[in-house]
């Protein structure tokens, strides 16, 4: 009689982990069918999202559909995908009006402005119609190089399909003589499942694209949610030099793209200047001060490059040189903003991955940057030395928390951040000083268009773009470039000097490395 209950108990657990396997299997099956179906029998196109600026409707990891576009008019509130005008790829925003010459003002969510480039007909790829939840994951983990996560979903699809055969076929142990009849009726059922699962994944394709595109049609009260295509969606990075003329509204352009963020710094001893494309109107930043953001400095971020005013710390005259750094958003790489409550222990969500650096940038406030190595509730103010507590607390899955210090969470002041995930384009680590004079870094994996180091305690911060020559490195403060600091970029790293700045024996050193997602 034990063997006969541990049987059916045995039995039951099969057919209990069979449904389960059937349901996964029959989930995925339906994911992909939405995914493939419309692109091979409509000929639609199919775009991974990567980044988390639509989240709650559209996350990271969705796939989202686009028709094709027949040249008939758009209507406000639609998503177009569209060829990006400043560059390679793909861009998609919300449609927000129609100029007289029938070109199209279009927006994104995370931007304040409107986009400075009018969209022609002939620059649509696509009219968004379809969202596919997940579907998309797999193209964003290959993307960003994250193979172990692939191969948990394949190990996790082949276990499912294993346990799937419980439910689909007879079980070779005796069935209790009472239950004969109601397990032969379920053996009859058992056939019939597939065609079931069949009609109902019909059905859902026939019903899912008729409510989905109403995401992406229908005008919603605010500028329009925006997603951008994966096939752009890496961190852009550009680096420069240019001679101040002191002329208002000046344009620095070959870009190469638009930026989401500028950083701007005089050789000399003038604080660095710092612009997000979450700052609205002539607005921008002296890094590693306690000011509010200001008028004249880094005005505005151009389709092919950004604006000076004639703030001496941007553009004061020939006789300064300046090195500028654009970057601009992608999976590695996320610009926000969030206002201030003074709450301890606040996570800021929404960035769409784990950053690897964060660096905050308040409006009357210190600026305030995190390294993931480095340890407990800790991060340095950006032209500082010590590490303080109760700023970027920690760094999480989603974004990072923050503590109730005014430098990062001061109530009612708009805070910036720069989040970067680590990847191919993005390199975050550590090195032990050994006081050793053209020392190597190796191992970031690529040669680096920009680096920062910062010591684990004491030291002010330094940084070198590509667009530096010699033995030169910069600061983000009122600090004069200098040597024996950054001392080179390198084809898988970057040499340092013995400045205790970079080097100092047994000390500890985080460090930033970043390069063009393109390149």
């Amino acid at each position: 009689m034990a063997v006969k209950v541990r049987s059916v108990q045995a039995t039951r657990l099969r057919l209990c982990l069979g449904h389960v396997g059937l349901f996964v299997v029959f989930t995925v099956t339906w994911l992909a069918v939405l995914a493939v179906g419309p692109p091979v029998v409509l000929g639609w196109k199919a775009v991974a999202v990567t980044s988390g600026s639509m989240q709650p409707s559209i996350r990271a990891g969705d796939l989202v559909v686009a028709a094709p576009f027949d040249g008939s008019r758009l209507e406000a509130g639609a998503i177009v995908v569209f060829r990006n005008p400043s560059g390679p790829g793909l861009i998609a925003h919300r449609v927000r009006s129609r100029s007289a010459d029938s070109t199209y003002l279009t927006a994104g969510d995370a931007n304040p402005n409107a986009d400075s480039t009018p969209l022609r007909k002939a620059q649509v790829v696509g009219v968004g119609r379809m969202i596919v939840p997940l579907a998309g994951l797999p193209t964003a983990w290959a993307r960003a190089g994250e193979w172990s996560k692939l191969a948990l979903l394949a190990l996790g699809l082949a276990l499912a399909l294993w346990c799937a055969r419980f439910a689909l076929r007879h079980d070779d142990d005796p069935p209790r003589r009472p239950r004969a009849g109601a397990q032969a009726r379920l053996r009859r059922m058992r056939p019939v499942l597939p065609l079931v699962v069949v009609l109902t994944i019909i059905g859902t394709v026939a019903a899912i694209p008729l409510t989905a595109g109403a995401l992406f049609t229908a005008t919603t009260g605010n500028s329009g949610n925006a997603w951008t295509a994966s096939a752009v969606f890496v961190m852009r990075l550009a680096t420069g030099t240019y001679v101040g003329d002191a002329n208002d509204n000046r344009a620095i352009t070959g870009v190469g793209f638009r930026p989401d963020a500028v950083f701007v710094k005089c050789t000399c001893g003038l604080a660095g200047m710092g612009r997000t494309s979450t700052m609205v109107g002539d607005a921008s930043k002296v890094l590693g001060a306690t000011s509010a953001l200001m008028s004249d400095g880094v005005q505005s971020l151009d389709a092919d490059g950004f604006t000076l005013g004639t703030d001496t710390k941007v553009n004061g005259g020939s006789s300064r040189t300046y090195h500028w750094v654009a970057l601009q958003t992608g999976s590695d790489f996320k610009v926000g903003s969030y206002l201030g409550d003074g709450t301890d222990n606040r996570s800021i969500t929404g960035v769409g991955f784990a950053p690897a650096w964060v660096l905050t940038i308040g409006d009357g406030n210190d600026s305030t940057v995190r390294p993931s190595s480095l340890a407990g509730d800790a991060s340095f103010p950006l032209d500082g030395t010590s590490q303080f507590t109760n700023r970027i607390q920690a760094l999480e899955s989603d974004g990072f928390q923050i503590g109730s210090n005014a430098a990062t969470n001061e109530s009612g002041t708009t805070f910036h951040y720069l989040a970067w995930k680590a990847g191919t384009n993005v390199k975050q680590g550590t090195y032990l000083g050994d006081a050793s004079d053209n020392r190597s870094i190796p191992g970031v994996g690529f040669g680096p268009a920009l680096v920062w180091v910062k010591r684990d305690t004491s030291n002010q911060a330094t940084w070198r773009p590509a667009s530096a020559t010699g033995d030169v490195s910069l600061f983000w403060g009122a600090t004069a470039s200098n040597a024996d600091r950054i001392q080179a970029l390198e084809g898988d790293g970057f040499q340092i000097g013995t400045n205790a700045q970079v080097n100092t024996l047994n000390a500890t050193y985080h460090y930033l490395a970043l390069k063009d997602g393109t390149s």
